[in-house]
C-alpha cells in the first residue's frame, strides 16, 4: 500500500479530493442512528467496513467499534497516516 496517496490532515480527504482507499460500499448498509439504511464505508487501506463495526459494537461494552465506525463513515482519518 502506498501512504504517500493519503491526503494529509485529519480527514479522507483534502482540497485535491478523496483518499483512493476509502469508498463507499452500497452492498453493506445500515441504520445510522435515524437516517436510515445508508451505504457504509470501506477502508481498502485499513480493511475495515463502517456497517461491520456498527453491528459489531453494538454488542459490545464500550462501544469503541461504534464509536470507530462512525469516524470511518464520516471520513476521519483513523489510519494516522500523513495526520
Amino acid at each position: 500500500m502506498d501512504e504517500s496517496v493519503i491526503p494529509k490532515g485529519m480527514y479522507c480527504y483534502d482540497e485535491k479530493g478523496y483518499c483512493p482507499y476509502s469508498r463507499e460500499d452500497k452492498k453493506y448498509k445500515y441504520d445510522a442512528y435515524g437516517y436510515g439504511n445508508v451505504s457504509s464505508t470501506w477502508c481498502d487501506y485499513l480493511k475495515l467496513n463502517s456497517a461491520q463495526l456498527d453491528f459489531e459494537g453494538r454488542y459490545e461494552k464500550d462501544g469503541s467499534k461504534c464509536y470507530l465506525a462512525h469516524l470511518i463513515y464520516d471520513l476521519c482519518k483513523v489510519c494516522e497516516v500523513n495526520k
